[in-house]
């Protein structure tokens, strides 16, 4: 028998939020070394452990998942979409035992907003994909992770899914998300896996060379509400929205440009021009996504020398910047500290990691 180790990384948005919910534009993130675990072997009956959970959930072989509470969507909808998959290739299941942990929260079990529901989604994916001998491809990761997430919420860019499926610095232009709507309801999933996604590309980029620096501010964000705000507003001028993707844009494309020639001064030009894109936006549209803490967040590394905005969302949970130095670096973790603003001492540009156990 074997038992498999999966850990699959955490991610932060870098640049182009917003407008990577819309098909066709991009955005930048990059996957950090906080990792979801999971292991998977053969068992007498299928069953799985989640973080919180004291008691594990059981399910039939060839039956679905049946959520047993709202905190278990993910998970439940990773399986059932992974089994079907599996179903329609031919593949004969058997029981199996999955054990899931997480280093994505506090001790407290606060979030940090580094995309806990994609990467269990995907490490749920990748655990059954392996166990059953599909020798999965990133992209068939990346696919039916995607097609879980539509399953649920049926929005989104699935920009956090694609960072922790293939892992490091990556530019995520998004698919046409009503195309894969129509194909829900008309394709098997197994098919739907297999075809091109109109719009979609995914890039690895260059490691920056630049210091990196993540503070939390400690109020998680709730993504969706944000999101849906921000997209009414855009939603109510035809001109307002064309503005705001192609400035967007400009921005994530020459973050890009910098990476590749090592363009120090284009890249905080770059982080600089998209903060004030989306303090703009929000205040326009009377959304927090920068709220005062993170304002200060950003001001303290301007005043130690670096460039700093909210990640993701805004609304609370991550900034990030970008330091001259590690003394300015480890400077402005002192003076965050200072402000109420906790250093979170990640490393960037991670990847997942199988390991295979006989036992």
């Amino acid at each position: 028998m074997t038992k498999h180790t999966l850990k699959i990384p955490g991610k932060l948005y870098i640049a182009g939020e917003y407008a990577v919910v819309y098909p066709g534009h991009s955005a930048i993130l990059t996957t950090v070394d906080r990792y979801i675990t999971i292991t998977i072997k053969d068992n007498d009956k299928n069953s799985i452990n989640i973080p919180l959970d004291q008691h594990a959930i059981t399910w039939p072989v060839n039956g679905q998942f049946v959520m047993p509470r709202p905190t278990w969507r993910f998970v439940a909808e990773a399986i059932n979409t992974t089994t079907t998959y599996l179903k329609e290739r031919g593949v004969t299941l058997t029981p199996v035992s999955m054990n899931v942990n997480s280093q994505l929260a506090s001790v407290q079990g606060a979030k940090f907003g580094l995309g806990s529901s994609a990467a269990v989604t995907v490490a749920v994916v990748s655990a059954l994909l392996t166990h059953f001998k599909q020798a999965p491809s990133k992209t068939l990761i990346f696919k039916l992770a995607a097609i879980a997430h539509y399953h649920i919420q049926g929005n989104g860019s699935c920009g956090d899914i694609a960072a922790c499926t293939y892992g490091g610095w990556l530019s995520y232009t998004s698919f046409d998300q009503p195309w894969l709507i129509e194909q829900l309801n008309t394709t098997s999933i197994s098919d739907l896996a297999q075809q091109p996604w109109p719009l979609l590309h995914i890039e690895a980029l260059t490691l920056p060379t630049l210091p990196f620096c993540v503070g939390w501010t400690g109020s998680p964000a709730g993504t969706r509400g944000l999101v849906s705000s921000i997209q009414e507003y855009l939603a109510g001028s035809t001109q307002r929205l064309t503005a705001f993707l192609t400035e967007s844009d400009a921005c994530v494309t020459q973050f890009t440009k910098a990476l590749e020639t090592d363009d120090n001064h284009g890249l905080n030009e770059a982080i600089s021009a998209n903060r004030d894109l989306l303090k703009t936006l929000g205040e326009a549209a009377g959304v927090p996504i920068e709220t005062p803490l993170l304002t200060k967040l950003c001001e303290i590394a301007l005043a130690t020398g670096g460039v700093a905005k909210s990640s993701g969302s805004g609304g609370g949970d991550c900034g990030i910047a970008f330091m001259p130095t590690t003394a300015a670096c480890e400077a402005l973790h002192t003076h965050w500290q200072h402000a109420g603003i906790k250093p979170l001492l990640f490393k960037e540009g991670h990847v997942s990691v199988i390991t295979s156990l006989s036992i």
